[in-house]
């Protein structure tokens, strides 16, 4: 029986050696392992919330620039209309074209769109042709008909680059009478 108490506890202490070995030589590379992996994933998660945090600010920032494009071109296409109006109104002051109350109240309609609508340098080419109409008015031949269409070709340049034809080269508008 000594015998066989002597190799149950030899087999123990081998199996104890054998098992403090194999801990001993995989516990640490398993725990560090195990620790990369961890770190690894803390990372991963670390970097995605970066990036998912990245992509909401991109989206955010491009909702802002197409909602800001959309508003520039309601307004681009509100001036479009508006220009539009404004140099068919204006034929009024150009000799030989028709000239009734119809056609006036039309003109005061669309100059005050313009002012809603038209930036600064529009206006002012706008106003510098109005105020050509006033002196004809109070001083009758002050006033050629050459400069008229002068005035009137300011306006409508002027509009045309606000609309973004800024490299118009033509800068002489053609009247055509067809009486």
């Amino acid at each position: 029986m000594d015998n066989l108490s002597s190799i149950i506890n030899f087999l123990n202490l081998a199996l104890i050696i054998i098992a403090g070995l194999f801990l001993h030589s995989y516990l640490p590379k398993y725990m560090d392992e195990k620790a990369k992996n961890k770190a690894s994933k803390e990372d991963i998660s670390e970097i995605t919330e970066k990036v998912e945090n990245i992509k909401k600010l991109h989206n955010i920032e491009m909702e802002t620039l197409k909602a800001q494009i959309a508003d520039k071109d309601k307004i681009t296409q509100k001036r479009r209309e508006n220009y539009e109006k404004i140099v068919d109104s204006l034929r009024v002051f150009i000799r030989g074209h028709e000239n009734n109350i119809e056609v006036q109240i039309d003109f005061y309609k669309t100059y005050s769109s313009a002012w809603l609508w038209a930036p600064n340098r529009v206006l002012s080419a706008l106003n510098g042709f109005v105020d050509l109409q006033v002196k004809i008015v109070s001083h009758p031949g002050s006033v050629t008909q050459e400069q008229v269409k002068e005035s009137y070709e300011k306006v409508v340049l002027e509009m045309r680059k606000d609309l973004g034809f800024s490299s118009t080269e033509q800068e002489k508008y053609r009247f055509f009478n067809f009486a």
